[in-house]
């Protein structure tokens, strides 16, 4: 037992002497670590930096390299595909010349269109490379006309003419007239400015007015309709008989009275009827000219731009088989009628070419004018000769102002009190009724016969006079006005009421007090001596106007003294 003892008090011994070695050995493979870990870093960090300088001299390596391939690359050109001839063998357009060149096998044909930028080899004489991408940068120029050939013809800044191809990009249902952006020879896009905006003598408008907008002149839009419905509707039977399919209408008469208006429409109807045609080339079919425009300072720009405003027309009726009108307004402003000592040697010029435009437009169908004056008499014969129908658009009577203010006051509310029963019993609360009712009181005040009425007095020559009344002054436009001023004198009633008062409606009194406001403040309406005369010539009277003396108002009490007029 003893033996045991001592036996295991000196395995304790040993283990405890083996313990502590190994602890410092532990201690000493611990150190040695931490000095093999420092060493490490060291090396990581050396490591990390030799492979910086290695990818610094492998990227500056890489472009020496690529230097020495461009060095030694055979040279090459840029050019425009313009065609395939043969198998591999295709024309492109270099230099403003055609020239032909192969085609690298490995190049997909299908790629190969109109205008694509191609990249040839020298050495080889082949297309080797495409860029699939259009031009963005070349010369403004005008698209005057299409070719065949995927060509047209643009004109320059000079107005010099040249033949350039359509690239693959371009919009070939870009009208004429439009600016595009040329460059080595084809045609790349429309610019930004002409996306933006266009001239106002070459876009073609979407009128706003139809027929049943228009009242008072039932007579003349019968006569009108006919004519021009009949040319597209029944073409056969124009050529049967031989009657010329264009229609080109005058239409004269005092200012007020519907003559843009009946222009407007007559275009409208015919562009309902073929606006999926026209709407693939333009906006609409209505070309307008005003005439005072085309009295330019520069000589040859208005003749520069009736024969775009002709082109432009002519091709759109061309593309979009379809009736196109050109409209000119107050055309005596550069129409008149020449050897009679109104008109100067620029006019002149003026009524030759539009004579020889109208004449040239002739065989091409669809292709329409409208003309609008005041003054037929000014207007010259060579013009009035092609027109092939000629209507007066004259002032409403009685029964036309009654159909305008009928159509006019129809669109807007009408006074509460009338649709009373107690007070309005005869009206049964009925619209219509009511509308008629109040349309008949204006008329009957408006034309009545008394001196409220007198407008001015006319004195002659020949030593008579006339007293025109007001009801002599009205023409379309002013029942406009009148309705305008009637419906703000309503406007201004409604803001003291609440919102949920809001529309009281018009009243009667509203339309006879803004038709004495209407007629006391019109300065364009006759009342001087030069005034009195140019609306006398435009009705057709000769007489010479000696004196005139404004007279409405002055029965009111609105003036105390009346006014005489030299």
């Amino acid at each position: 037992m003893p033996q045991s003892r001592k036996q295991l008090l000196d395995e304790i011994q040993r283990l405890s002497k083996e313990q502590s070695d190994l602890q410092k050995e532990k201690d000493r493979l611990s150190i040695l670590a931490s000095q093999l870990g420092d060493k490490n870093q060291e090396l990581r960090t050396k490591i990390s930096e030799k492979d910086n300088q290695l990818n610094e001299t492998n990227s500056m390596l890489d472009k020496v390299l690529e230097k020495l391939k461009k060095l030694a690359r055979p040279p090459f050109l840029f050019a425009n595909f313009i065609e395939m001839t043969g198998e591999k063998e295709a024309d492109v357009l270099h230099d403003g010349k055609r020239k032909r060149v192969g085609v690298n096998p490995e190049i997909d044909e299908r790629f190969l269109m109109l205008g694509v930028s191609v990249v040839i080899l020298e050495s080889t004489n082949a297309i080797f490379a495409i860029k699939d991408a259009p031009q963005d940068f070349g010369d403004v120029v005008i698209l005057q006309s299409y070719l065949e050939g995927n060509r047209a013809i643009v004109e320059d800044m000079h107005g010099t003419n040249f033949i350039v191809y359509v690239s693959t990009w371009f919009d070939m249902n870009t009208p004429v007239k439009s600016k595009v952006l040329v460059h080595d020879g084809f045609i790349w896009s429309v610019t930004e400015e002409a996306k933006q905006s266009g001239s106002q003598y070459l876009l073609a408008e979407n009128p706003d007015v139809k027929f049943e907008d228009i009242g008072g002149l039932d007579e003349q839009l019968l006569q009108i309709k006919k004519e021009i419905e009949d040319s597209f509707e029944f073409p056969e039977l124009y050529d049967k008989y031989g009657i010329p399919k264009e229609t080109h209408i005058f239409l004269y008469g005092l200012p007020g009275n519907g003559k843009t208006m009946i222009a407007k429409a007559i275009a409208k109807t015919q562009f309902e009827k073929h606006k999926d045609r026209i709407l693939k080339y333009a906006p609409g079919n209505f070309f307008v000219i005003r005439g005072p425009e085309l009295e330019i300072k520069w000589v040859g720009e208005s003749e520069r731009m009736l024969r775009e405003v002709f082109d432009s027309a002519t091709e759109l009726a061309k593309r979009a088989n379809a009736p196109v009108f050109i409209f000119f307004d107050d055309c005596e402003a550069f129409l008149l009628r020449r050897g009679a000592g109104i008109s100067s040697d620029v006019n002149m010029g003026h009524v030759t070419q539009f004579a020889t435009l109208v004449d040239g437009v002739r065989e091409i169908r669809g292709v329409n004018l409208i003309l609008a004056s005041n003054r037929l008499d000014l207007i010259d014969p060579a013009v009035i000769r092609r027109m092939s129908l000629k209507i007066r658009v004259p002032e409403p009577d009685k029964d036309g102002a009654t159909k305008i203010f009928t159509k006019i006051l129809g669109n807007a509310p009408l006074h509460k009190k009338y649709f009373d029963l107690q007070n309005f019993p005869e009206l049964r609360g009925d619209r219509d009724l009511v509308l008629a009712y109040m349309v008949e009181q204006v008329i009957q005040s408006m034309y009545e016969d008394v001196k409220t009425n007198d407008f001015v007095e006319i004195m002659f020559g020949d030593d008579t006079s006339k007293i025109v009344k007001v009801y002599e002054l009205i023409s379309g436009k002013i029942i406009a006005d009148i309705m305008n001023r009637a419906k703000k004198l309503a406007k201004d009633r409604d803001k003291v009421l609440s919102k949920e008062e809001w529309p009281t409606g018009v009243t009667v009194e509203d339309i006879l007090e803004a038709s004495r406001m209407e007629f006391k403040s019109n300065e364009g309406l006759p009342s001087t001596k030069e005034m009195v005369a140019e609306w006398l010539k435009q009705k057709g009277f000769t007489k010479e106007v000696v004196d005139t003396r404004k007279l409405f108002g002055e029965v009111m009490g609105e003036t105390k003294t009346r006014v005489y007029v030299q």
